[in-house]
């Protein structure tokens, strides 16, 4: 099998697991919703969004430069990348404990801080087994990977739901997500054979540390918009919208899927051949239009069934996040169109432009939160973030400038035309027709997708 079938297998391995992930994490948002309520649910969704941008400034792109090689990196390399990033999760730890009390008071959060303490040490946990899931990774073996994760989040979120409904608060997901970095610390390890290795060689170090620095922070800047968000929200519409919010942005995960499989399947599928630039173009093509032939009708049914779920199962008090999901999900779409172009440049090494995209991108959504968010309330800050898109276009423009890659404009019409039919509750019917439009006018541009994916998963 070659490389680019290897690829797209892998790519429909992973995007299986965060589909059956993302359904294990949206039943369990509902379930932990209704066992929290707003106010405490809201702790949890800020804690979870801190933890995100923890594990990407602890990594320091590390795991990525390990990824991102051509040639298989030494023993050393992984041995010196660990022992790098279990000492900055330290630090990052005890950054995060000194801005606590800050984060909760700007975002009318209350009792934050404790929650939030629990979350950061289990920041090393979370390190600890990144060397052998790149391993396995580079050999685009993501299957052993993959049933450790879907394993060990399942084990982790009945936990949490089991002592959320026992009492604990906000204290049983917290509690479950730390067995869950416990078990995954651990298994990537077995499966390898080997054991984890500290080193440290200052030059070796500095290497990896200076291919990283950039990636880790225009990750660290993407991943923050829901930190944003939800700080701005927070300070607009008040605690119980971060609720609201908190538990829209967990069930857009039921939609985003195949953008995760995008963004963690292209960078190794595409080292290798990042010094070709005609295949380089078509691998960044491919990528995108694959991503939005798979993603665009689980977005679209996902909008049409979120509200009658939240009605079933937990009933009026959160029916305010229904008015929230449309608008999130269509954001979401918009923005998934841009990994492989980001992926392309960390690649090649073009950093500083994909930190100034991410910069502009964090300002504008923060600009139009603060904007919409005063006229509008909870929903005028949902609608933000798709005001905010156009600020992406930043990445296709450096690429384009820099790879040579061209943007796909039937993958351009896909997203534009999914994000509208998302909004058919607010903007009406007329929305679809467009999108049927669109869809004809690119038969056969879908089907060739379509048969290729085919062919690959037979």
């Amino acid at each position: 099998m070659n490389r680019e079938r290897r690829a797209i297998l892998g790519g429909g391995l992973v995007a299986l697991n965060h589909v059956i992930g993302a359904v294990v994490t949206v039943a369990s948002a509902l379930l932990l919703s209704r066992a929290l309520g707003p106010n405490e649910f809201a702790i949890y969704a800020m804690c979870t969004s801190l933890s995100v941008i923890q594990r990407i400034v602890s990594r320091l792109g590390l795991s990525t430069y390990l990824l991102a090689q051509k040639e298989e990196p030494e023993e050393a390399d992984y041995a010196v990348a660990l022992g790098t990033m279990l000492g900055l999760s330290a630090l990052v730890a005890g950054l995060t404990a000194l801005s606590l009390k800050a984060i909760g008071h700007f975002s009318h959060v209350p009792n934050l801080f404790w929650p939030g303490i629990a979350m950061a040490t289990l920041l090393p946990l979370h390190i600890l087994s990144l060397p052998a899931t790149v391993k396995l990774e580079r050999q685009l073996n993501f299957k052993p990977v993959l049933l450790i994760e879907l394993a060990v989040q399942i084990l982790g979120q009945v936990t949490g739901i089991c002592l959320a409904f026992a009492g604990w608060g906000v204290w049983g997901p917290i509690t479950g997500a730390a067995l869950r970095a416990l078990l995954q610390s651990v298994a990537p390890w077995m499966v390898v054979g080997l054991v984890p290795k500290v080193r440290w060689e200052a030059a070796r170090a500095w290497r990896m540390i200076k291919y990283g620095f950039g990636f880790v922070i225009t990750t660290s800047l993407t991943q923050s918009r829901s930190l944003i968000l939800l700080s701005i929200m927070g300070r607009v519409a008040g605690p119980v919208a971060v609720g609201y919010m908190g538990l829209t942005l967990r069930a857009v995960g039921l939609i985003e899927p195949f953008r995760a499989a995008a963004s963690r399947v292209t960078l190794p599928a595409l080292a290798p051949i990042a010094h070709l630039p005609s295949a380089l173009r078509r691998g960044v093509t491919a990528a995108v239009e694959t991503e939005l032939f798979l993603n665009i009708p689980v977005t679209i049914l996902a909008v049409f069934f979120f509200p009658t779920a939240v009605r079933l199962l937990l009933g009026p008090a959160w029916q305010p996040a229904t008015t929230l999901f449309p608008w999130v999900a269509a954001s979401s779409l918009l923005l998934s169109a841009h990994a492989a172009s980001l992926s392309a440049l960390h690649i090649r090494g073009f950093f500083l432009e994909s930190i100034a995209a991410a910069i502009v991108g964090c300002f504008a959504l923060a600009g139009a939160l603060i904007v919409m968010g005063g006229l509008g309330g909870a929903e005028g800050c949902a609608a933000a973030t798709v005001v905010a898109w156009p600020a992406a276009w930043l990445h296709e423009w450096f690429a384009a400038n820099r790879l040579g890659t061209r943007w796909s404009r039937p993958g351009l019409a896909w997203a534009l035309s999914g994000a509208a039919a998302c909004l058919i509750w607010r903007l009406g019917p007329g929305v679809l027709v467009p999108a049927v439009a669109v869809g004809f006018a690119t038969r056969r541009r879908i089907k060739e997708r379509g048969l290729s994916l085919m062919r690959v998963f037979s």
